[in-house]
């Protein structure tokens, strides 16, 4: 083993390609900054709007857009003329109101961000309901505290939901779906699960977060096809680093770890580590104790860095986790999908982000209401 570890490991500069122009100022996010005091000055004021009790004040505005969703692939696939049309399946789930999914146009969103802002705190938006959403929470920061909430900050807080979590999400959602409706066995016992819990569509978040295949699939999409398939890059500090074979790395050295490597380690993950197989999340009820399986999912939760982990873990990952089980249990529940072509292999473009690339043989099949 190495010696242990003194001093920070801050972002290196591969990040600050995330921070954003908007006039002669240059605006940092929470991801993109490289210290992590400012890191932590800049969560200060909203990182309570991200816990789960906060994020679940959303679900109704979730639901509206899961049901506007629903209402536009009926029109377009399912009903009546439309019906047996194919629609770009990924396509839909890669849909976002300032950028499709790939790589994103910064100034184009934070000048979008910016006009929302303004538009809000002048009461001039389109706002089409009273219930509270994040930008009120960031507005309300800024009236109540303004030495830790300016609009800058508030362009720099809506830019984190708008860019990195749509893209995020959306890769998510591709996978399990993908994965899913490739692996019939894994799909009929999905099905089986959703069907036999009586929800009722949108479902409930408190209801299908107690599922266990469903979180077992997701959890092992989201595994199998992680996010981000390059380096978490940080930087060696001042102590240097001795690697656990005696190899020094000098202070400065760009180090990291890379999320798709680390979810297919073998050792934590079996010799199928590569394979799509929702069970290793769950029991093993004839090899293993209790005991054994706690211990088991416990080291397959730490190893598993698909939203990061630390310090700097995904801020915006339990509004991912409650719109992508409400998506994928409504989706399921409301159509029989399946793929254009069950033979054909999607391809994978790697720029950081792994995105699906080849919209063709993702387009699912969807043929009618369930």
């Amino acid at each position: 083993m190495g010696k242990p570890v003194k001093g920070e490991f801050l972002k290196s500069d591969f990040y600050t390609v995330n921070d954003t122009k908007v006039g002669k100022a240059i605006i940092k996010n929470a991801f993109s900054t490289q210290s992590n005091e400012v890191h932590a000055q800049m969560l200060r004021p909203i990182q309570k709007f991200y816990n789960m009790g906060n994020v679940l004040s959303l679900e109704k505005s979730v639901d509206d857009t899961i049901a506007a969703f629903f209402k536009r692939l009926n029109e377009l696939f399912v009903d009546d003329s439309n019906a047996g049309t194919i629609p770009a399946l990924d396509h839909w789930l890669g849909k976002n109101p300032i950028t499709p999914i790939g790589p994103p146009t910064f100034d184009k969103a934070a000048i979008w961000c910016a006009q929302q802002s303004i538009a809000r705190q002048q009461g001039m938006d389109e706002k089409s309901t009273d219930r509270k959403d994040m930008l009120d929470s960031f507005i309300e920061v800024k009236k109540t505290n303004p030495e830790l909430m300016d609009d800058n900050a508030i362009v720099g807080s809506l830019l984190l939901n708008v860019l990195a979590g749509a893209d995020t999400s959306a890769i998510v959602l591709r996978s399990i779906i993908y994965f899913t409706i490739k692996n019939h066995r894994v799909h009929q016992k999905l099905i089986r699960e959703l069907d036999s819990a009586n929800l009722s569509v949108p479902v409930a978040y408190k209801e299908v977060s107690k599922l266990p295949y469903l979180e077992a699939v997701i959890r092992e999409a989201s595994r199998v096809h992680a996010g981000v398939g390059l380096l978490l890059e940080r930087i060696v500090p001042a102590s240097g680093l001795t690697l656990s074979d005696g190899t020094f790395l000098p202070p400065g050295t760009i180090v990291g770890i890379n999320p798709w490597v680390t979810n297919q380690n073998k050792k934590v993950y079996g010799e199928d580590s590569s394979s799509f197989v929702p069970e290793r999340w769950l029991r093993y009820n004839d090899l293993e104790t209790e005991a054994e399986y706690q211990s088991r999912l416990s080291m397959m939760r730490q190893t598993d860095l698909s939203f990061g982990a630390g310090n700097r873990i995904c801020l915006g990952k339990n509004i991912s986790t409650l719109s992508i089980y409400k998506l994928v249990a409504s989706l399921f529940l409301t159509y029989n999908i399946c793929l254009v072509d069950p033979e054909k292999e999607w391809q994978l473009q790697n720029s950081w982000f792994v995105r699906q690339t080849v919209r063709e043989q993702l387009g699912g099949h969807i043929l009618g209401a369930v």
